[in-house]
């Protein structure tokens, strides 16, 4: 690829101009959230929810020593006691939101000794983007479900 002389002469400041701007973008969004003096204080409570089944191996290496993997949830569009959860080692979850116990409706996961659908389901080959991702609803499930 040729360089012309404009790009040579501006060369030099890329570097600096690229962190212009990537501090220029974090300035705006620090101001659009910075709070105003009518703001109130709010704060954030983290705690458990709910615990999910283990379809990890204890000790095992990467993706297999996590517990469970849950990556989605989603309320049910019939029925707004149940969520509908993913587990990136293959299975998906109806959990009951006032007993918070987990029913699994499907697995994906037939590797090994694993009773899922799919022999070949890769889930567990280092890194994190890797099993049953995501899931989404037809938008006609009331009626076709």
């Amino acid at each position: 690829m040729m360089c012309s002389g404009v790009d040579r002469l501006f060369a030099p400041f890329a570097t600096p101009l690229r962190l212009l701007g990537t501090t220029l973008f974090a300035a705006c969004v620090l101001a659009l959230l910075a709070p105003t003096a009518s703001a109130q204080l709010t704060t954030l409570r983290v705690e458990d929810y709910a615990t999910a089944p283990q379809t990890g191996i204890v000790g095992g290496g990467t993706n297999q020593g996590y517990m469970a993997r849950l990556n989605f949830l989603a309320e049910d569009p019939t029925n707004s006691n149940q969520m509908w959860v993913n587990d990136l080692n293959g299975p998906l979850y109806i959990m009951n939101r006032e007993s918070k116990a987990f029913t699994q409706y499907l697995n994906f996961n037939g590797t090994s000794s694993n009773p899922g659908l799919y022999d070949r389901f890769y889930y567990n080959q280092g890194g994190f983007a890797a099993g049953f991702i995501t899931f989404q609803f037809d938008p006609d499930f009331a009626n076709n479900g």
